[in-house]
């Protein structure tokens, strides 16, 4: 045999062209036909509205398949331009003799299935969903409940192109069973399905002739068609624009149309100018309703004729009076200005000359038509123009061409002020400017070199600046520095003359250290100007008198109890200490007593107020004397004094023993506690005794004080050594029966069940009566166990009361629920006795006893566990336990404790419009203002906490097992034995049944 020859190299290579030449030709031929079968469907599209509806006109109106003759003819007839065999043989198969319209429109296969599959997920099958449709003529259904069954369905895919297929004769109205014929006929049976079809056949299909675009724009034309009093005025849009925007339409054909007062506009500089305006209208239309011709001009009459017509009836009006108003104007201006340039018109004048011609129109309009400028008047000169001039016309155009040159005049006059003078000029300008600005800098630094140079010398000298105005600038007490010749004195009492020049010299420095340090205000130099921090800090002194005290003169009066208006350093020291003005006592002494005498004159620190303390505490020492004279107890006069004197010392010690107890304790209630134990309890002279030998001070002295402080029965209480704590207590007593009316009142609505109260109810309880003492000492000062008190240490005999009311309503509640249960038994023991046999009873028989059963215990209320205080280190790791940190007492109401507040972080960021505003809404309510809610649910934790819900659940649980098992127990020989043996050990007398 003959073997096969191996094909060359070109041989494979023009196969593989041809293969390949082959393949795209197919692919060609291919996208050919999907091609046409688009063009095809866009064809019917565009003619006929859908694919369906150019089946049904130009293929085949009676069915929903063709022939190729057929399809050709149609085909031929719609002037198809493509490939048609390629188009049937895309769309029809090769064993396959006619054309299906689905295969034409797939959208129909798949608007079918999508319905079908929407009813069945909506009403878990077709049968059901044809059943339930609600529909008033089943099955039969009309285009709007078609599209809502198919809304409430949620069909995905087009359900008018599904609606269209099932419509075959464009009724509006088609049969279930054109979607599912054998799901029909099975739910609504054949007779029904049979009717149906009938009334189909009846109906007659709606007209489709198709409107052309002319005929709709005609019909559209019509219906908006407007008369020509109705249509659009461009002329009066245009003026009323002017108005809007210029107040005048002169105004604004002065200062936006015609600004070069030409008096009149070509058509493109009148369409530039309506573009600035703003107008949007048709400037053609606008040109042709003022009745001028492309290449005419327009005019300020063209524009605005009603605004001529108002100026000529005002001048036909006027008649002479123009001429007398302007007489009068330039009268009242004065020699000074011209006829040309004009002056302003009086507008009472103006309005004046209005009312005498009862001018019919608007006066301000009128005003704002001769005032092109807006200078808020009239001007002569446009008066006259207008008294001048025959035409109203004419006039206009004139003096606004007046009113432009003006303008213009003004507009160089500001730019040749303001214009760059030439190089040389500029530059000697420059220079004297520069020096004249060194110079001036230059004397500014001596001078404040000058001062500070004064400054220093006085501190290095003095130690202060307010001792050496004591000392040295003013001593004669006049508060201020007139002049220079007083500073000049003041420096050579501080020693600051010069070595070289004399009085000359000195002066010439003190005029610079006057001109430094003087105010500008008064021109004078007061302790303010060297020295602010003295003035200030005394300031601050009298500010902090008048809140620990009251008054300035309070404190006064307490300090200085001779009432000489002088006091020791010492005494005006602690008066610091005690209004917490420590941080300027140095300052103050040196100002107050620069020579270090021991005596501070009080009228220094205010005369007035100063007399004022001296005149009361006079007054009542002559009081007490003349007590004394008429035979009253109280000493007075000297000898007042000398006891006066003579208590010094002790008041001494006293002073000085709270003061190391308050360093070392940190307040005298803590030392109290930490020393003696318990605040309740009084102490004696042992006790007191103890106080001083804690803080290392003799027994001398503690006899001196225990004589001093106020006793009962030679026994000290705290509130009586600390007299602010028995204050506050007394305070917050009378607050809670302003707030309450009684402590009975305000324990029955802060108790929580335990009659006894923490600190966070506590400072609650502060901020609604709203007490102004110091919470926390009061607290500490009542506090029994760690971080609680009981409601005795405010009112032990109420307290008592409410716990004895409170244990009877429980022993009561206790007997009540007995007697329930007891009732309960004796109920089901009658039930039991009747079951049995009744046996016949003698008369005479003693009545038998019946024993009370035993009374079941109540389940008591869980105890509140109250929480243990944090132990351990602390996060700094500096002790076992971390300090309180305490506030100072406060001096304002509100409380610091944060309340509830609104969640602002969830807060919507998106404005309320008519889409969101009830969701937003919504979520203002659920989200951000939360404050009833965190309300609520903090009471319900707390409740929680106090009983918690299994334990209460079980309990609940447990009542319930043995009330049913009492009530419905069965009858049994044991639970008889069990119940006699309850009544042998409580009998309980009954009479007779």
């Amino acid at each position: 045999m003959l073997q096969p020859q191996a094909k060359t190299l070109t041989q494979i290579e023009r196969e593989e062209r041809t293969l390949a030449r082959q393949a795209l030709q197919q692919r060609a031929k291919e996208l050919a036909r999907k091609r046409a079968v688009g063009d095809f469907r866009n064809l019917l599209r565009h003619r006929y509205g859908s694919v369906i509806a150019g089946w049904r006109v130009a293929i085949d109106p009676e069915e929903e398949t063709c022939t190729w003759e057929v399809f050709e003819a149609a085909a031929k007839k719609q002037k198809f331009s493509g490939d048609l065999d390629g188009l049937w043989e895309e769309l029809v198969a090769e064993d396959e003799e006619v054309l299906l319209l689905e295969r034409l429109e797939p959208a129909i296969v798949e608007a079918k299935q999508s319905f079908l599959e929407a009813c069945a997920d909506r009403y878990g099958s077709v049968e059901r969903a044809f059943l339930e449709m609600d529909l008033p003529e089943k099955p039969l259904i009309d285009h709007e409940d078609f599209a809502r069954i198919c809304i409430e369905i949620n069909m995905q895919k087009n359900r008018r192109i599904l609606f269209e297929y099932a419509d075959s004769k464009g009724i509006g109205t088609i049969s279930l069973e054109a979607i599912e014929p054998e799901v029909t006929k099975n739910v609504f049976g054949l007779s029904r399905c049979k009717e149906a079809e009938d009334q189909l056949m009846e109906k007659e299909p709606y007209d489709k002739e198709r409107k052309t675009i002319m005929r709709r724009a005609i019909e559209q034309c019509g219906a908006t068609h407007r008369p020509p009093e109705e249509q659009r005025q461009h002329r009066q849009e245009i003026v009323d624009m002017l108005e809007e925007r210029f107040d005048s339409p002169i105004r604004a054909w002065a200062n936006l149309l015609d600004i070069h007062a030409k008096g009149k506009l070509k058509r493109k500089e009148f369409q530039t100018s309506m573009a600035v305006l703003g107008y949007t209208g048709n400037t053609n239309k606008l040109w042709e309703e003022l009745g001028l011709k492309k290449k005419q001009s327009v005019r300020f009459k063209d524009l605005c004729p009603e605004v001529i017509e108002e100026i000529r009836e005002f001048k036909n009006l006027a008649g002479k009076k123009i001429i007398t108003l302007i007489q009068v104007s330039e009268v009242a201006a004065g020699p000074g200005k011209s006829k040309k340039a004009g002056a302003p018109v009086d507008n009472e004048e103006f309005y004046k000359v209005m009312d005498a011609i009862e001018y019919p129109g608007d006066p301000e309009r009128l005003l704002r038509h001769l005032d092109p400028g807006n200078t808020g008047y009239a001007n002569t000169r446009t008066l006259r123009i207008l008294n001048e001039q025959r035409s109203e016309e004419k006039a206009v155009p004139q003096f606004l061409k007046k009113y432009a040159e003006n303008r213009q005049a003004l507009l160089e006059q500001k730019i040749a002020s303001v214009v760059i003078p030439p190089a040389k000029e500029l530059l000697a300008k420059q220079d004297s400017l520069r020096e004249s600005c060194l110079e001036e800098q230059q004397t500014k630094k001596e001078t404040r070199n000058a001062k500070e140079e004064f400054l220093r010398k006085l501190t290095n000298k003095f130690g202060s600046i307010a001792k050496a105005w004591r000392l040295a600038l003013d001593p004669e007490l006049k508060y201020a520095i007139e002049n220079v010749d007083h500073l000049m004195k003041g420096m050579k009492r501080a020693g600051q003359m010069p070595a070289e020049g004399g009085e000359h010299a000195l002066r010439t420095v003190a005029e610079k250290i006057f001109q430094a340090c003087m105010s500008k205000e008064t021109e004078q130099i007061s302790l303010d100007c060297l020295d602010p921090r003295t003035p200030a800090m005394l300031e601050k002194f009298k500010d902090l008198c008048e809140e620990r005290f009251g008054s300035l003169q309070d404190a006064f009066e307490k300090v200085d109890v001779d009432g000489v208006g002088i006091v020791s350093r010492e005494d005006f020291r602690m008066l610091c200490h005690e209004v917490k003005a420590t941080d300027g006592i140095f300052r103050l002494m040196e100002f107050l007593d620069p020579k270090r005498t021991d005596e501070i004159r009080l009228s220094l620190i205010d005369g007035e107020v100063a007399e004022d303390a001296m005149l009361a505490t006079q007054t009542r020492r002559q009081m007490q004397q003349n007590a004394q004279e008429q035979g009253d107890t109280i000493p007075g006069g000297l000898q007042h004094a000398a006891q006066e004197r003579a208590k010094r010392p002790a008041r001494r010690a006293l002073e000085q023993v709270k003061q190391r107890l308050v360093r070392k304790y940190g307040s005298v209630l803590r030392a109290w506690k930490t020393i003696q134990g318990n605040v309740t309890q009084d102490i004696g002279r042992d006790g007191w005794l103890r106080f001083f030998e804690h803080v290392g001070m003799d027994n001398r002295e503690a006899a001196l004080a225990w004589e001093l402080v106020p006793k009962v029965d030679d026994k000290l209480a705290l509130a009586r050594f600390e007299h602010r704590i028995g204050e506050d207590f007394e305070a917050f007593l009378r607050r809670i029966k302003e707030r309450y009316g009684s402590n009975l009142a305000m324990m029955l609505e802060m108790d929580d069940g335990s009659l006894s109260m923490d600190f966070e109810r506590f400072l609650e309880l502060c901020y609604e009566c709203q007490f102004r003492g110091n919470e926390r000492r009061l607290f500490e000062y009542l506090e029994q166990d760690e971080g609680f008190f009981d409601f005795e240490r405010i009112d032990e005999k109420v307290a008592k009361d409410l716990r004895e009311q409170k244990e009877k309503e429980e022993a009561k509640k206790k007997e009540e629920e007995r007697r329930k249960m007891q009732k309960k038994r004796e109920e089901r023991k009658a039930k039991q006795s009747k079951k049995k046999a009744p046996a016949e009873a003698d008369p005479w028989e003693e009545p038998e006893t019946q024993a009370s059963l035993q009374e079941e215990e109540l389940p008591k209320p869980k105890e509140a566990v109250r929480p243990k205080p944090p132990a351990g280190l602390g996060h700094l790791c500096l002790a076992m336990k971390s300090p309180l940190v305490k506030l100072k007492k406060t001096s304002s109401l509100p409380s610091l404790r944060i309340g509830v507040r609104s969640q602002w972080n969830d807060r919507h960021h998106i404005a309320d419009h008519l889409g969101n505003r009830d969701m937003n809404l919504i979520h203002m309510l659920t989200s951000v203002d939360t404050q009833e809610q965190e309300k609520c649910m903090a009471r319900v934790r707390r409740k929680i906490a106090e009983n918690p819900t299994m334990d209460w659940f079980e309990e609940q649980l447990r009542l319930e097992e043995e009330r049913n098992a009492q009530i419905w127990a069965p009858d049994s020989d044991e639970e008889d034995e069990e119940e006699e043996a309850l009544e042998n050990e409580n009998p309980v007398e009954v009479s007779h049944a």
